[in-house]
């Protein structure tokens, strides 16, 4: 049973790893980045940018998903093929979690994207509001 917790384990330390500025929170990070094995660690942050980068881009074209949205009023307007944590090929929706590790910055950007886009269309309607009509 110990490969079955050490695997998904280690995915998520890998993930961690490459993850911009999260990977700093890590203490032998922060250790190597003073010494030798500093290109390393810039190595994987840039790897790690790239990924959130191109599943941040891919969120925005609505090629990939994340989660089911926290907004009742926004899971209920999904379309009826969605998917949680899929690409999207044609109208159809294949699930990209197999695809670890790379499947967690998808899943991660994807999410961070659909967050972006709520505080936005949030902060356009205060905007609005607020502003003093002419």
């Amino acid at each position: 049973m110990v490969p079955f917790v050490k695997t998904p384990l280690n995915i998520m330390l890998y993930t961690f790893d490459r993850m911009p500025l999260i990977a700093m929170a890590n203490p032998k990070n922060l250790r190597d980045f003073k010494g030798q094995k500093r290109d390393e660690i810039i190595a994987r942050q840039l790897a790690g940018a790239t990924y959130l980068g191109g599943g941040f881009a891919l969120a925005s074209m609505g090629l990939i998903t994340g989660g089911y949205p926290l907004d009742a009023k926004a899971r209920r307007n999904l379309d009826k093929n969605w998917r949680p944590y899929s690409v999207k090929i044609g109208d159809k929706y294949y699930p990209y979690t197999r695809f670890d590790p790379f499947a967690m910055f998808a899943g991660f950007a994807a999410n961070m994207q659909r967050a972006y886009q709520r505080y936005r269309a949030q902060s356009v309607k205060a905007c609005t509001e607020s502003a003093p009509s002419l």
